[in-house]
């Protein structure tokens, strides 16, 4: 696929940091095919005159079984129609023919006790023809008057895309935590860019397992960095969230192509390791009900998918984007005009700059690209600063709040064209703050009447310092069809604190042994922070969070913890 690279300050490169190149990325052909085996295009698709997305892998095929068959069973089949039991994961597997088109084995299958049987579809990155864009922006926002500016060496000159959306503003409120993860589901990532160093946790290669997630297109590199690029260190480009981390989950291969199965495969392996927000800047025009399985185990694990639109321009989001369980974004140019190649339509959620954004690109390099698949990111990176401004809202809160305090922009109201809006960040945090500051008060009588019941006492001896704050957390953690989640509740309480002997006391209540003690002794407490865990296993005692309101039930599996954060002569607020 070819793509469009604008140079990204050339002589101020040479002038101010020799060590930065700039260089044009690989060209890839458009119609580029897969090799081994060959796509193949498919006639439905070429009906509906969308060229960018019309191919499967020839001879193969995704099933789900509503009964896995046993070995012999499954062994007969293959080898009636010739075939081999190439992958699975718990959800489906794939098989591929030496010698059967993929009509045949989806024929032979139908009836074979499957959920369903379709074609592996080829999926492509959402980036632009070259000649599809206007050139580098020269209508940049005035926004001088903004605070919390980065450092960073690109970002002024070259990055309207962040200036545009508010974030600025947004910066003030909050850069991220490292505790939210977005799986960036792609090419892979440049695991060595020196504007990634550091931002980056364990990802998955599903290709080849065996190797590292390292990006040998561009795509995911460049994704990567609008999400959450090292910011304010003097070089580079900026994040539109410094502190989120970017888990690399590589699907596609050097021609910025995968299939269904590694598509939806990276979705469920990150949503299984920790990611929060997945972005997904990809697509095909055909609905996949691997593809649909993938998104919907993925959203009721409380994980926020927000996807590129696609860049056809055609009213027609195509898929992930479509499903309503996803975010799909369309491409704004700099004077908060749809780009000319966006797609649109009754999909669209919300906009988000996508013309010459620049970022990072393999071997130290920085590039600009266009297409709905840097307008993706930038939404997946506000929706991971509102996870860590407010971390007690679910994905669907978080996917509301997005859309409510989005710039209208065109028809007021919903439209086709900006869905609710162009993304804001600094609204967006505004109000995710307040949320999160008004469900701490609502919750904190509940917490404490909570932490009597389960044994739990706060005492505070000794003497010393006024003005601390003591933060207790405690923590549930149950499992949900083979997926941990997690939630915590903080209670704040100003005590006055020193030296301690005992900090804080724990009780483990067992009917059957009585209490005894679970606890810890502090040291005396100095001017630096200070935090100590209280572990209680609580062998009858189970939290399950319904719209705030805690209710113990009766089930024997969970871990409640409690935590104190202590800074000396002055109040963190957490």
């Amino acid at each position: 696929m070819t793509r469009r690279l604008w140079w990204l300050a050339m002589v101020l490169a040479v002038a101010l940091l020799p060590s930065v190149r700039l260089a044009q990325p690989p060209a890839h052909d458009e119609n580029a095919r897969m090799r081994a085996p060959a796509p193949t295009a498919d006639p439905r698709l070429q009906a509906r005159g969308q060229p960018n997305a019309l191919h499967y892998r020839e001879g193969e095929v995704v099933i789900r079984f509503a009964r896995h068959p046993d070995e012999q069973t499954m062994r007969r089949w293959l080898d009636t129609v010739d075939a081999v039991h190439v992958r699975h994961n718990h959800l489906v597997c794939i098989v591929r023919s030496r010698t059967k088109s993929t009509e045949e084995l989806i024929r032979f299958f139908s009836d074979k006790g499957v959920t369903y049987v379709e074609p592996n579809y080829v999926f492509q990155t959402h980036t632009i023809r070259e000649g599809d864009a206007k050139g580098p922006p020269s209508n940049r926002p005035d926004t001088r008057a903004r605070k919390r500016v980065p450092n960073d060496e690109f970002y002024r000159p070259y990055q309207w895309n962040l200036q545009l959306i508010g974030s600025e503003r947004g910066w003030r409120i909050s850069t991220g935590e490292p505790t939210v993860i977005v799986a960036v589901v792609d090419t892979g990532v440049d695991l060595d860019h020196p504007d990634l160093r550091g931002q980056l946790v364990p990802g998955r290669n599903i290709l080849n397992p065996g190797a590292p997630p390292q990006d040998d297109q561009g795509h995911g590199t460049h994704v990567a960095g609008i999400i959450a690029a090292r910011t304010n260190n003097h070089r580079g480009v900026a994040g539109v969230t410094w502190q989120c981390r970017i888990m690399p989950v590589k699907v596609l291969d050097a021609n910025g192509a995968g299939n269904l199965f590694d598509v939806g495969d990276g979705i469920i392996w990150a949503t299984d390791n920790g990611a929060k927000v997945i972005n997904l800047s990809l697509g095909n025009y055909v609905e996949s009900r691997y593809l649909r399985d993938a998104v919907r185990y993925a959203f009721e694990r409380d994980v926020v998918l927000v996807a590129a639109s696609g860049n056809d321009a055609l009213p027609d989001s195509g898929f992930p984007a479509s499903y309503p369980e996803v975010l799909a974004v369309s491409a704004l140019r700099p004077d908060r005009q749809l780009a000319s190649y966006s797609n649109y339509g009754s999909s669209i959620d919300l906009t988000a700059p996508g013309d010459d954004i620049a970022s990072t690109f393999p071997n130290n390099q920085y590039a600009a690209l266009s297409g709905t698949s840097m307008a993706s990111p930038h939404v997946a990176g506000v929706a991971a600063l509102v996870r860590s401004v407010n971390p007690t809202l679910s994905n669907r809160e978080v996917m509301a709040l997005l859309i409510r305090t989005s710039r209208d922009l065109g028809r007021p109201g919903w439209d086709p064209l900006y869905g609710h809006g162009q993304v804001d960040v600094a609204a967006a945090l505004r109000e995710a703050a307040v949320t999160y500051e008004r469900r701490v008060d609502t919750v904190a009588q509940r917490l404490a009447q909570l932490l009597r019941r389960l044994g739990l006492t706060d005492s505070a001896q000794g003497r010393g310092l006024t003005g601390n704050e003591l933060t207790a957390l405690l923590s549930h953690v149950f499992g949900h069809r083979g997926a941990d989640l997690a939630r915590e509740l903080r209670q704040r309480r100003h005590v006055t604190l020193g030296e301690f002997d005992r900090l804080l006391e724990a009780f483990e209540r067992d009917a059957g042994r009585g209490s005894r003690p679970a606890g810890f002794l502090a040291p005396p407490l100095s001017p630096e922070k200070a935090r100590s865990p209280l572990t209680l296993r609580a062998a009858v005692v189970r939290m399950v969070e319904r719209g705030w309101r805690l209710v113990p039930q009766q089930i024997p599996d969970v871990k409640v913890e409690r935590s104190a954060h202590i800074r000396g002569g002055q109040t963190e607020r957490r």
